[in-house]
């Protein structure tokens, strides 16, 4: 079996394509982040010193008097009664970091990081005493620390990264089963039935190998762009999960790091439907270019609704006018729920079920949400799988 994956590699995935593709989307990886996160990039080294500072200085929740005071002095010291900013002062060194007009933008940031911990340990200690149920599970801890919030929110929300590894599958194995067909092989390679099954079994173990290791790939690179340019360490990693903008209300007492990784197992989960998909119809029109060209047409129609999310309904570039939204906001997350419950493909963005508790009541019972695309998943795999052994060229069985 792992002579014939190795086979199939040398068959179709280690050519030049291949490699202009992944060199293609390798950049395609790099210029998402940087365009997502360059805003954090570009004033790092300056928030990392006054943070730094805090730190060393053990500022902490109790000390929100404090900083505000600071704010208000810097206010006085930085505009008029106008509004508008003395040009002399704002260029001048800061107390803790960069210059003034910098540390008054930061303090107003470490105010705003102080409200969120406080606002979200009142908040777990009412559903603490409450004991409502699972209500219970959530994060109990006391935060103390202040954190770069900006930060975590530029490691966290590169929404439509997942997509990247999906496409890599799709243009890797297109030409899984057509391959043989267009070289006029099949007939050699299908000479008995046990060999005709051996085949489809190594090849479908070759996709799900690839769809692993592309995920490996591009989410490492993702993980060292966080490390070099973002500058994440250990207890960034650390850091609760409702620290980051979007997901204040998140469950339970989940790290970055921890959703990271439920991250990278969900758009793994994707890439391996898609691609069982992409051998499907490979295998059914029996030419590369068609089952390239059907498998980015499903996998776009599958992504539309997370697109429209990201770009149109939850962007900060974009004004919040309903003449700009194809629905209105109310009737498209209505809608978007849907979509969420039965696509397994927009598992690649699992954030939906990561920014606060979603459950779906079914009888006298409350399920999670993201239970049902997982189970699709795992049923639309299955059906693919038995569809590529039970039928033959053109569909016959």
């Amino acid at each position: 079996m792992i002579q014939g994956m190795k086979f199939e590699s040398k068959k179709y995935v280690l050519t030049w394509g291949t490699l202009f593709m992944l060199l293609l989307l390798t950049f395609a990886a790099i210029g998402l982040m940087h365009f997502n996160e360059y805003g954090y990039v570009f004033e790092k080294n300056t928030r990392e010193i006054f943070f730094s500072k805090m730190k060393d200085q053990q500022i902490s929740l109790a000390d929100k008097q404090k900083l505000q005071e600071e704010v208000d002095q810097l206010q006085t010291e930085l505009y008029h009664e106008d509004g508008t900013p003395i040009k002399t002062e704002i260029k001048k060194p800061g107390k803790y970091a960069g210059t003034k007009l910098d540390e008054y933008g930061f303090l107003g940031e470490a105010i705003d990081c102080i409200d969120c911990i406080q606002k979200r340990n009142s908040n777990m200690e009412l559903m603490v005493s409450d004991y409502q149920g699972e209500l219970v599970g959530y994060h109990k801890e006391k935060n103390t620390t202040i954190v770069d919030q900006k930060k975590l929110t530029a490691a966290v929300c590169c929404e439509l990264y997942g997509v990247l590894p999906c496409l890599f599958v799709i243009f890797v194995l297109s030409n899984s089963f057509s391959i043989e067909w267009e070289s006029h092989l099949a007939d050699v390679v299908h000479v008995t039935r046990k060999g005709r099954e051996r085949i489809i079994l190594t090849k479908l173990l070759h996709g799900v190998f690839w769809s692993v290791i592309s995920n490996f790939y591009f989410w490492g690179i993702y993980l060292a762009y966080q490390w070099f340019a973002v500058g994440m360490r250990s207890e960034d990693w650390s850091s609760p999960l409702f620290l980051v903008e979007g997901y204040q209300m998140c469950a339970s007492g989940l790290t970055i790091f921890g959703y990271i990784l439920r991250q990278i197992a969900a758009a793994a989960l994707a890439t391996i439907v898609i691609a069982v998909i992409t051998m499907l119809l490979s295998k059914l029109t029996c030419k590369g270019i068609f089952a390239l060209l059907a498998a980015l047409v499903i996998f776009i129609l599958g992504i539309i609704p997370d697109v429209m999310e990201v770009v149109l309904y939850n962007s900060i570039f974009l004004v919040d006018s309903g003449e700009r939204y194809f629905l209105p906001r109310p009737e498209f997350y209505r809608l978007l729920k849907f979509e969420k419950l039965g696509n397994p493909i927009s598992l690649f963005q699992i954030k939906y079920f990561a920014q606060q508790p979603r459950y779906i009541q079914l009888g006298q019972y409350q399920y999670s949400m993201v239970i049902f695309p997982l189970l699709i998943a795992v049923i639309l795999i299955g059906i693919c799988i038995m569809l590529l052994l039970w039928t033959k060229r053109g569909g016959k069985k």
